[in-house]
């Protein structure tokens, strides 16, 4: 048998489940008492893209009133590099 010539035995395939959401996070469904009563009403805004700005964000929104738009950056608060997240401030509960 030459150095290049294998024998190739061939084996069942290997089923592989990746990890998803837990399935709390899938539902449409919003719990009303996990909202808080008083300001501030902040989100949380993630896997948002390393170009983005804080004008794209409010557009996203839309007609929705955020007060204050705070995206990470690594470094400089000014030219650093997007973390990925940020939150956005809402001045109401209305959706």
């Amino acid at each position: 048998m030459d150095d290049y010539e294998h024998e190739v035995t061939h084996r069942p395939a290997e089923k592989i489940v990746l990890p998803t959401a837990p399935r709390a996070s899938l539902s449409t469904q919003i719990n009303e008492d996990r909202i808080p009563r008083e300001p501030p009403f902040t989100a949380y805004i993630a896997n948002l893209s390393y170009d983005i700005n804080t004008e794209d964000v409010y557009k996203f929104f839309g007609k929705l009133k955020i007060s204050k738009v705070r995206l990470l950056r690594d470094g400089d608060s000014e030219t650093g590099r997007l973390k990925g997240f940020g939150y956005a401030d809402f001045e109401d509960r209305e959706r």
